[in-house]
């Protein structure tokens, strides 16, 4: 049985991300539930952060988020930009 993801996120955040870098969060279910991904713990202010990166279309994203229970809140949807992350990300897949 397939479990049931809810996701969630501050709309104010969502819009800004929208206009800044013409993504929607409410496309990042993509990285989150991408065949291949590659996840990193990002923890921050004592909160468990998690860092998924993916390949969506042939370009690399990134989503910031933390869970609780079945839903998965949205913090930060973007490109991937870092070398580190694009480097991480092949080693991985290089790896399979």
């Amino acid at each position: 049985m397939r479990r049931v993801i809810h996701y969630s996120w501050d709309e104010a955040k969502r819009t800004a991300t929208l206009a800044e870098r013409l993504l929607d969060f409410r496309d990042a279910w993509r990285v989150y539930e991408a065949p291949f991904k590659v996840t990193l713990k990002s923890d921050r202010n004592n909160e468990a952060r998690y860092l998924d990166l993916a390949e969506i279309e042939g370009r690399l994203f990134a989503l910031v988020y933390t869970e609780e229970k079945r839903t998965v809140r949205i913090i930060s949807f973007r490109k991937a930009r870092h070398p580190k992350e694009t480097r991480i990300y092949e080693q991985e897949k290089n790896n399979l």
